[in-house]
């Protein structure tokens, strides 16, 4: 029995390895995205005037959330289901999911467009004749919902390299090419819209291309092409989800409408163009999801209980350390990080930037609860909790924007990601029958409040230097890898 004990422990470390093998491979691939997608975005603000921006950043926004409403959750539920489907070898019901996802954000598409040219048209959100740009930007929003259709199918058969290529590389360098090619040509703002529609469907076709082969391997279009569709399985799973984005996406889309229609384009453009840098602390958090959820599925179909509690706890740190470089810089530094990048015409966006970094940073501490919860059969109550933080913060919104402009924008963005990240954390421990509290976590979260108060404090005493902030927040993440490296179990997740 015990010549057996090093086995079974070996077993259930192998897939929580391979994940976090896997992400820290899709967050490494991040990284030269973000310094791709941070020039295009920086030449663009620099480029345009702040009226121009404020326009195109308003189809951007639309099209972002756009993707996730088109999207109808699809591309989570098929990162719940494709992997027990792949287990156990039922490529029909594998093909039928994949087609039905398909068919859906095409209709979903057709139907978004549809009302967005009527309400655009008619002027609601934005004057009648900035509408044709930001129409054509939201053309993006089906070609990124079908990219999150392949990309499940891809994280499902563990190919994070194809992933990583075409996320993190292909598509940043398209985005990077096209509008820097316009720029360079001194082209208007409707042209550097076209060129991010150019760059986007360019990499489409490319990542259609991978997928396809992917699908090949697995013999995805075997003989005999025998079709099931898991509708009832597909909807039970994706309903709630779906709501709960099309919750967020409320509140996503809500707060910058009311700020341009109180305060005009302008003050758009102060709250929007720190938002690439305050995404930064989504980086992580972003980059360990793709492989999170089809691990913990197949552990959960497994009933490895343990082993998802251990998976749970270990990603969090793993987030919970490699964000805190970027809140750091993001947030307790963004006095000197905004005027340098942006110009001396976006430095009030500094206390704006801190505030949504901080509310992001947080809510990345907290690690997936709502996956869990869904994983779980809770999904009705992740939806409860969107619907009550999006109506709260679009209530804040309404009655800061006239006041404060862009900077109660970004009050009521924190305060309401801060309450959805706090009722997450409460409902998960209380229903959970798997997730504990892990207390090793919960001191390396305190470790980080420490130092972050430390750099405060040099931060409003000493107002240091751009480079010298670098160095602080580089010491300060050192420390915490140092002491967080039992809990993160970086010795186990890179052995041979």
């Amino acid at each position: 029995m015990t010549g057996q004990k090093p086995q079974i422990q070996d077993e259930r470390n192998s897939n929580i390895q391979k994940s976090v093998r896997g992400s820290v491979l899709l967050l490494s691939g991040r990284f030269v995205s973000i310094a791709l997608n941070l020039i295009t975005q920086l030449v663009t603000i620099r480029y345009l005037s702040k009226l121009d921006y404020g326009i195109l950043a308003i189809g951007l926004i639309l099209a972002d959330y756009g993707a996730i409403i088109v999207a109808a959750g699809l591309d989570k539920s098929l990162s719940r289901f494709l992997p027990l489907y792949h287990e156990k070898r039922d490529l029909a019901q594998l093909r039928g999911a994949l087609l039905f996802a398909v068919i859906v954000v095409l209709i979903f598409g057709a139907l978004a467009f549809g009302v967005a040219f009527i309400l655009l048209r008619a002027g609601i959100g934005i004057d009648a004749a900035s509408a044709p740009l930001v129409l054509l930007v939201i053309l993006l929003a089906p070609l990124n919902a079908f990219e999150r259709i392949l990309e499940a199918f891809l994280a499902t058969m563990g190919h994070s390299k194809a992933i990583a290529s075409r996320r993190y590389l292909l598509r940043p360098l398209l985005k990077l090419s096209c509008v820097g090619l316009v720029i360079l040509a001194s082209g208007t703002v409707m042209q550097v819209a076209q060129a991010h529609l150019v760059a986007a469907l360019t990499g489409a076709l490319l990542y259609l291309w991978i997928t396809g082969k992917a699908m090949v391997r697995a013999g995805v279009f075997d003989r005999p092409l025998a079709i099931r569709f898991p509708i009832g399985d597909i909807l039970a799973y994706g309903i709630p989800q779906h709501g709960s984005d099309l919750a967020r996406s409320a509140r996503g889309l809500m707060l910058p409408l009311i700020l341009s229609g109180s305060a005009g384009p302008v003050a758009l453009a102060t709250y929007a163009a720190i938002l690439p840098f305050a995404r930064l602390n989504d980086v992580v958090i972003d980059a360990f999801s793709i492989l999170f959820t089809p691990v913990a599925a197949r552990l959960h179909v497994a009933q490895k209980y343990q082993d998802i509690n251990a998976h749970f706890w270990r990603t969090a740190a793993w987030i919970a350390v490699g964000t805190f470089p970027v809140f750091l810089m993001t947030c307790i530094f963004a006095d000197e990080v905004v005027p340098l990048f942006l110009g001396e015409r976006y430095a009030d966006s500094s206390p704006i930037l801190a505030l949504v970094s901080l509310g992001i940073y947080v809510h990345a501490l907290f690690g997936y609860n709502a996956r869990m919860l869904r994983l779980e059969g809770h999904g009705k109550l992740v939806l409860y909790v969107d619907i009550v933080t999006s109506l709260a913060a679009i209530a804040a919104c309404w009655v800061l924007v006239r006041e404060y402009a862009a900077f109660g924008v970004a009050v009521a963005s924190c305060a309401s990601i801060l309450l959805y990240s706090l009722l997450k954390s409460y409902l998960l421990l209380r229903t959970s029958k798997i997730i504990s509290l892990d207390k090793p976590y919960l001191r390396l979260c305190m470790k980080a409040a420490f130092l972050s108060s430390l750099l405060l404090i040099v931060e409003l005493v000493f107002q240091p230097a751009f480079p010298v902030c670098m160095l602080l927040s580089g010491l300060a993440t050192i420390a915490l890898v140092r002491m967080g490296r039992h809990v993160m179990q970086i010795d186990m997740v890179f052995s041979v």
